[in-house]
């Protein structure tokens, strides 16, 4: 959409270079239109929060990519609180739980879930504790979900991660929208400061990504920073300039949550590139004790039973 949007800006720039007013005009019309559309989502919407008190480092970083030394430095210079990987392997997992500080692990506590498809890993690595930890695939959704509480220092935060399936084919974009409204209705009900960060497989001005925030009450990230687009980060093995990419990894927080900041990292062997979002607690933040943490956990849910099951298809905390 933005593309278009931008060739047909060209276009009318050009006309009016050849004096062609006509056409500018015949132009101008559809350009007046399409603008109204893509500006609110391409601009800032709001102002961004002062000061953070937590960030995300978050990626999709291919399944058939593996970790590469200058992409583990890359996380390790992020100095994230929260690391949230899609289509991860073991391999992944294990070099970042190497990265140390100060001769300690710098995310000591983790969820990670490895299925047998390809693309199926996910991973959650903090350096705050996490409890109330679920590792599930959604009834609607092929690929596993990733629902935590990070103990942060400023209060906690609920953090989802997830990765709708991409929609090729009739059944798997009725299968992507059904899990983005699945996603939306946990978000919903969550009585803490909530981040869902995932690859959503919709763009900004698609109905699905409108609707998760409508049902959610969420909003971007980029209504702080401007649209930030991550994909794809290489064609064939060359790398892909900002204007040409689209945005489909996002980051939504609740009402309650500022936003100081949303940027693109650099390439790291993946099709997608990473993001990093700064957050900040708002006022607001201070009523999700945790009492309400937990009975809303335990309203969505159920009794958490304990973060470690017998069976391989449990989240897996390292």
């Amino acid at each position: 959409m933005v593309q278009a949007w931008g060739l047909l800006a060209a276009v009318v720039l050009l006309l009016a270079l050849a004096r062609s007013w006509r056409a500018v005009l015949a132009c101008s019309l559809p350009l007046t239109a399409l603008s109204l559309w893509v500006l609110p989502v391409l601009l800032p919407s709001e102002a961004a929060a002062p000061a953070r008190t937590l960030r995300i480092a978050y990626a999709n970083v291919n399944a058939w990519n593996g970790p590469t030394a200058d992409a583990v430095a890359w996380f390790e210079s992020t100095d994230a609180d929260v690391v949230a990987l899609i289509e991860c392997s073991q391999a992944w997992v294990d070099a970042l739980r190497a990265v140390t500080r100060a001769e300690s692990p710098t995310w000591p506590n983790a969820v990670v879930r490895i299925d047998d498809h390809p693309i199926a890993g996910v991973a959650v690595l903090s350096r705050h504790p996490l409890r109330d930890v679920e590792a599930i695939v959604s009834p609607e959704g092929r690929f596993p979900v990733i629902d935590a509480v990070v103990q942060a220092p400023d209060g906690p935060v609920r953090i989802m991660v997830a990765h709708p399936v991409p929609p090729v084919g009739v059944e798997a974009l009725q299968m992507r929208d059904a899990e983005i409204r699945w996603l939306a209705q946990r978000g919903a009900s969550s009585a803490l400061p909530t981040a869902t960060v995932a690859d959503f497989n919709d763009t900004p001005f698609g109905g699905a990504l409108r609707e998760f925030a409508a049902r959610s009450g969420m909003r971007s990230a980029a209504s702080a920073t401007g649209l930030v687009t991550t994909w794809p980060a290489r064609i064939a093995g060359v790398p892909w300039p900002a204007p040409l990419r689209i945005a489909i990894d996002h980051c939504f927080v609740s009402q309650d949550i500022g936003i100081v900041s949303l940027s693109a990292g650099p390439r790291i062997g993946s099709d997608h590139l990473p993001l990093v979002v700064d957050l900040m607690h708002s006022v607001r933040a201070a009523r999700a004790d945790g009492t309400q943490a937990r009975a809303s956990h335990e309203r969505d849910h159920g009794p958490t039973t304990g973060h470690v099951a017998s069976d391989d298809q449990s989240p897996k905390l390292r």
